[in-house]
């Protein structure tokens, strides 16, 4: 199990999984979750490096845990706040088939099958 934990907030953010690739799930808050929830700030002072081992090592003490959030607060304050969404629609290869068919020396029915399931 991972996740992002905020001690100061004794917030912790269980990550999914989705094959390889870790995520948190989102999405934007409605008009009366931004005027209720409080804020918690996640970023850093210290420099990141996604590729120590002490990731492993920090996170075995929240195997198990479920995410606890904390009772709001009132004084928690912001400075300010950026909330944003994004959507993506399906993605058109913008090579010409006849060039990979020239390119790779394969038939245009070859290229037309490789592009269906290769382009995300």
């Amino acid at each position: 199990m991972h996740g992002i934990y905020n001690p100061m907030e004794e917030l912790y953010l269980e990550f999914q999984m989705h094959g390889c690739i870790s995520y948190l799930p989102t999405r934007l808050p409605t008009d009366k979750e931004l005027d209720d929830c409080w804020y918690v700030y996640m970023t850093a002072e210290s420099e990141w490096d996604p590729y120590s081992d002490s990731f492993a090592h920090a996170e075995k003490p929240f195997e198990g845990t479920q995410d606890v959030l904390p009772k709001h607060s009132e004084h928690h304050h912001h400075v300010g706040c950026l909330i944003g969404g994004s959507t993506s629609s399906p993605r058109k290869p913008n090579v010409n088939p006849g060039t990979i068919t020239l390119r790779f020396g394969i038939t245009k029915q070859r290229v037309s099958q490789t592009l269906k399931v290769t382009t995300q």
